[in-house]
């Protein structure tokens, strides 16, 4: 349970730092990024994603994501193209934290993104687990490693299932897939044991 609720911090830290970093320009590089990542979905180049234009881009993603052509994601080839973004994203904060292009992030890069305010000793304690084999340098594997399972499985298969809604039938129609995600219920809250408050 530590690990998981450690995995899950990681991932936070790793998501959210460079956003709220700033002096030394590493936010703004890697804000950068995904500003021009965003910006290929900007087709008319009017320097805003407009919902036609996010829709088109959903759209190619899903042909992209469709290997056997039949016009449905199956929760296999839905999940693939999830392992795809991820590998992605995951590269790309390696290249951004990589400052010397070494292929290896040292602590003070590491510290350099993501030791920000007074968390410098949390950021610390983060690299060192994250160091698996205590080399005082992170490796694409090693970071990789370390954000396995924190967007857990069944979190996607809701997410894909409350995609399913013109045809509950496990797979996705384009139609379901660029169309706005239906919210989730809040689960019920469960009562409180008597005697308890």
């Amino acid at each position: 349970m530590k690990l998981h609720v450690l995995s899950a911090a990681v991932l936070g830290l790793c998501l959210c730092a460079p956003a709220f970093a700033g002096g030394d320009g590493v936010a703004l590089e890697g804000q950068s990024k995904l500003n021009q990542e965003l910006l290929k979905y900007d087709t008319n180049k009017d320097g805003v994603v407009s919902l036609e234009e996010m829709a088109a881009a959903r759209s190619a993603e899903f042909d992209g994501a469709d290997i056997d052509k039949d016009g449905f994601l199956t929760w296999a080839e839905y999940k693939a193209m999830l392992d795809a973004k991820r590998s992605v994203r995951l590269a790309t904060m390696f290249k951004v934290m990589d400052k010397d292009n070494s292929g290896g992030v040292s602590s003070d890069e590491f510290l350099s993104v993501f030791a920000v305010g007074e968390n410098v000793a949390q950021a610390a304690t983060v690299f060192s687990i994250m160091d698996g084999n205590s080399d005082l340098s992170l490796s694409t594997d090693e970071l990789n490693a370390a954000l396995v399972g924190n967007e857990p499985v069944a979190g996607q298969m809701w997410k894909f299932a409350s995609m399913d809604t013109i045809t509950p039938d496990a797979k996705l129609s384009k139609d379901e897939y660029v169309a706005k995600p239906a919210k989730l219920p809040k689960p019920p809250k469960l009562p409180k044991p008597k005697g308890r408050k």
